[in-house]
């Protein structure tokens, strides 16, 4: 019986093992989704961003409240972007010291060999 029980064990510890990778795999594509769409919104206020200075430059305009606006939007976005590639990172097997990826299971940098969280 201590056979079975153990194969039993074994089972549910693999099944608590994928299980949690999927998760993990979840959560990621789901932060990099996120990613993609704010740097989609990026894309289009640098293009406001551009347009409205254009458009200022143009008609010798002094009023910059919409341009300070854009940039402020921008800038926030970039930070809300910067949040969620530090989350992704959390995912790889990332080095603190020189930034090198690593294969998931590496306990130590293969390039400047400190030890990895």
């Amino acid at each position: 019986m201590d056979f079975i029980d153990d194969v039993v064990q074994k089972a549910q510890q693999t099944g608590k093992y994928i299980a949690d990778k999927a998760d993990h795999v979840v959560d990621y594509v789901t932060l990099e989704y996120k990613a993609s769409s704010i740097r989609g919104k990026i894309d289009r206020q640098y293009k406001e961003l551009g347009m409205l200075y254009y458009r200022i430059s143009q008609t010798q305009s002094e009023d910059c409240g919409e341009l300070q606006e854009k940039i402020d939007t921008l800038q926030s976005l970039l930070c809300e972007l910067n949040a969620v590639q530090e989350d992704m990172a959390k995912y790889k097997n990332i080095c603190p010291e020189c930034k090198t990826k690593n294969p998931a299971k590496s306990e130590y940098c293969s390039k400047c060999g400190t030890k990895l969280k």
